[in-house]
């Protein structure tokens, strides 16, 4: 009997993040689920991650798979910088759930002619520094991913005051600052209400 991997399992249980190797429990109070393994008695983490105990079974939850960036990916980010007639985008995810991409020191690339269908003279007509997009892969050229947000479901999917930097609410007039009350324009992507409205 080893008590203190109990303890230590039924008082952090979810909370407690394990590396790979590392001994987690003990065979005779607790069976290997995914991500464990069992050796000398003892259980171990295969990977790193949130330490499980349920149902009596010690599993290990990996975080966010990667996932690989291609043209066609749906990517969410944040726009980081604008220097017509460019934005420079840093992507956090492709809207999917516990998918990331690996951490990249790289901008994806979103040009004022990819904005919309349309002509769009200035990136800052229709996005700012900040605003959180949602946009798809449509090149990648020397090693630098382009986008697009023209497609219906892609554009702004929480966007931000200029003036006082809070949420910009979907209106039937347009976008409009819940706290001063600034008017504002973007291109919008579909499901703007239901992430920025409230927030």
């Amino acid at each position: 009997m080893h008590p203190v991997y109990l303890l230590r399992v039924l008082m952090e249980g979810k909370n407690k993040v394990v590396m790979p190797g590392e001994e987690v429990g003990v065979e005779e109070e607790f069976a290997a689920g995914e991500g464990t393994y069992v050796q000398g008695g003892m259980v171990y983490s295969t990977v790193g991650g949130k330490l499980s105990d349920e149902g009596r079974t010690l599993s290990v939850a990996p975080p966010r798979r990667l996932s690989p960036v291609k043209v066609g990916t749906l990517v969410t980010g944040h726009v980081d910088n604008i220097a017509e007639p460019v934005a420079l985008v840093v992507v956090e995810g492709d809207g999917q759930e516990g998918v990331r991409f690996s951490k990249s020191n790289a901008y994806f690339i979103l040009h004022a002619s990819r904005i919309k269908r349309g002509y769009v003279k200035n990136v800052r007509d229709e996005i700012r520094i900040g605003d959180i997009i949602r946009a798809k892969v449509v090149e990648e050229k020397n090693g630098e991913f382009h986008i697009s947000t023209e497609d219906e479901e892609c554009g702004v999917l929480k966007g931000f005051c200029t003036a006082c930097r809070h949420t910009l609410a979907k209106k039937p007039t347009g976008l409009e600052c819940s706290s001063c009350g600034r008017r504002e324009n973007r291109k919008i992507a579909k499901g703007y209400v239901s992430v920025a409205v409230g927030q």
